[in-house]
């Protein structure tokens, strides 16, 4: 196998490593590999991961559940996961479940088993664009509700949700892999738990305004917008901002409104968005703490 040697900088030259190699080790962008000097030979190793599979067996056939086993093993970083049936699903539907993970491919599939492979490798610095774009994400979803309200399209919301547990999954496997932000990791796991479940109810508010006919009212908009403060106060990662949201918040639960509120279905949906986001802001100071004391 030849490689062409490219010039970069001043003094420096880069190669290709081949892409066949690179997956098989399990390596990624910013991660390390041994070189070993050997006269005119170099001799390069993949020793930066120690690679994790899972052999299970698998004694139920619904999707959903198989669904959230992947989750937990892809979240927790292994590698490779042997999945053996005991009762054998449709497996277009487990294919079709494997695809909203972002780098898991099926590597070899028989009558009664499976085995999916993860080729994703993420560089810590990219669990931040990660966030903010599960944030641009359920803010479209709000931004859709209020134009449209009765007349959502629900299929775009649909797509919204997906990508966001796809995102979700993505993200929390990082942080696990990289024991990203050290002390405050379960908080940064917490947080991003925390925005897909904002995410999701804001999906089940879209779906419930057109089954049930809710009406728009003051404090069920000031409720949705709350995704646009949580996102500002994300952006500065400032205590102060945090604390200021989370004391709202805290006022949106003692507000009158809340308990007289006659639509049930309104007032289940401002009691979970509140709790959720006061979870939320929770998780933000908590960070924000972490942030100001370094």
């Amino acid at each position: 196998m030849k490689r062409k040697i490219i010039k970069q900088g001043v003094g420096g030259n880069t190669i290709f490593l081949p892409v066949k190699w690179v997956r098989e080790n399990n390596l990624g962008p910013g991660d390390d590999v041994d070189i070993i000097e050997d006269g005119n030979s170099l001799t390069i190793s993949g020793q930066a991961h120690k690679q994790k599979t899972k052999d299970a067996k698998i004694e139920t056939d619904n999707i959903n559940l198989i669904r959230s086993l992947i989750a937990s093993w892809y979240k927790t970083g292994y590698t490779e996961i042997r999945l053996r049936f005991k009762q054998v699903p449709d497996m277009q539907q487990v294919n079709r479940i494997i695809n909203t993970f972002t780098g898991l491919e099926v590597v070899q599939q028989e009558s009664n088993s499976l085995t999916i492979r993860s080729f994703l490798s993420t560089p810590p610095e990219e669990i931040e664009s990660l966030i903010i774009k599960m944030f641009q994400i359920t803010r479209l979803i709000t931004q859709t509700i209020n134009e449209s309200w009765e007349k959502t399209d629900l299929n775009t919301i649909n797509s919204a949700k997906t990508n966001l547990l796809r995102l979700r999954d993505h993200c929390l496997r990082a942080i696990r892999i990289h024991k990203y932000a050290g002390e405050t990791s379960f908080d940064l796991h917490e947080y991003v738990t925390t925005l897909e479940k904002i995410s999701a109810e804001y999906h089940a508010l879209a779906t419930n305004i057109k089954e049930h006919k809710i009406k728009r009212t003051p404090m069920l908009s000031e409720s949705i917008g709350l995704i646009d403060e949580a996102y500002k106060t994300h952006l500065k990662k400032d205590f102060n901002s945090a604390n200021s949201l989370w004391l709202k918040i805290g006022k949106m639960k003692r507000d009158k409104r809340l308990s007289s509120e006659k639509d049930k279905w309104a007032a289940m949906h401002l009691y979970r968005q509140v709790n959720l986001f006061r979870q939320l802001t929770s998780r933000q100071l908590n960070l924000c703490s972490q942030i100001a004391g370094q």
